[in-house]
């Protein structure tokens, strides 16, 4: 396994670099920076994944069985961000210029993207989800809540600030008349809404289930806590595959068609449950 740290002095160089008026952020990456080697070649394949991501483990799993469908043999190179993945979650800390240099000088393809309706740049292509997770709303055992609805006008709702959930739950609140809203209270991190939940900060937090689950060593119960459902808020589904670059696109595709093979053949929901994660798969 290889290792990539993204420096501090990439990311200065970059930005002069970027100072530059160009609509495509991708075109002022300086020629020096790229080194064009070929991350698919002969019998092998190269993934990069988020080292500090809560999936990477899994991440590394699916790509190690992926090469195994495709009969290559695998690389894997974990990369370290300058911007750190905060703990108990799946955001991918790079930019366009980042993501870019990446994919042309470490790997083919990089593991845990996230799958967006609002579209991705023209430059890249992303398969088809190889993993189904959602956000749950988490309580404390003792409450007497059977869902989100039964939690009072001005109760305590935590998310963890900027994710999806707490996107759509601002939204939702908001369109409530004032008397019937509760009070969002974001934070910067799913570990601190796990703390603030057990501590009595909280009524509530909507929270991505795998760092919920993690967050309390899979043991609910010990813990003193429940999930109920989100109703009349729908929460959030987010799906997660891999990002390559648009000229690798026959990549992508036989890559698509690896990961079909996996959810058919049951080795995706085999590592899913042997590895702990709270999650699903997409049909093909």
């Amino acid at each position: 396994m290889k290792r990539f740290a993204v420096s501090w002095l990439l990311l200065v160089l970059i930005t002069l670099a970027l100072g530059q008026q160009n609509n495509n952020p991708v075109d002022r990456i300086p020629s020096f920076f790229l080194e064009e080697g070929r991350q698919l070649a002969g019998d092998r394949i190269t993934f990069c994944v988020n080292e500090e991501g809560l999936l990477a483990d899994f991440d590394r799993a699916v790509a190690h069985e992926l090469a195994q469908v495709l009969l290559l043999e695998d690389t894997l190179v974990d990369i370290e961000a300058v911007r750190r993945t905060n703990e108990l979650d799946y955001r991918l800390p790079l930019n366009q210029q980042e993501l870019f240099i990446i994919l042309t000088n470490e790997c083919s393809a990089f593991m845990g993207f996230l799958l967006s309706t609002s579209g991705y740049a023209d430059w890249l292509t992303i398969t088809r989800p190889y993993l189904r997770t959602r956000f749950v709303l988490a309580v404390r055992e003792g409450a007497d809540i059977g869902n989100l609805g039964n939690l009072p006008a001005g109760a305590r709702v935590g998310t963890r600030m900027l994710s999806s959930a707490d996107l759509n739950f601002t939204a939702f609140n908001g369109s409530l008349a004032p008397d019937r809203r509760w009070r969002r209270i974001p934070y910067p991190n799913n570990r601190l809404l796990l703390e603030r939940l057990l501590d009595g900060s909280l009524d509530g937090i909507l929270i991505w289930e795998p760092a919920l689950h993690v967050g309390f060593r899979n043991d609910l119960e010990a813990a003193g806590v429940k999930v109920v459902p989100t109703t009349p808020f729908q929460g959030p589904v987010i799906d997660f595959g891999i990002v390559l670059k648009q000229r690798d696109i026959f990549l992508r595709q036989a890559l698509d068609d690896a990961i079909a093979v996996l959810i058919e053949d049951g080795i995706a929901t085999g590592l899913i449950t042997e590895l702990g994660i709270q999650g699903g798969i997409v049909e093909p």
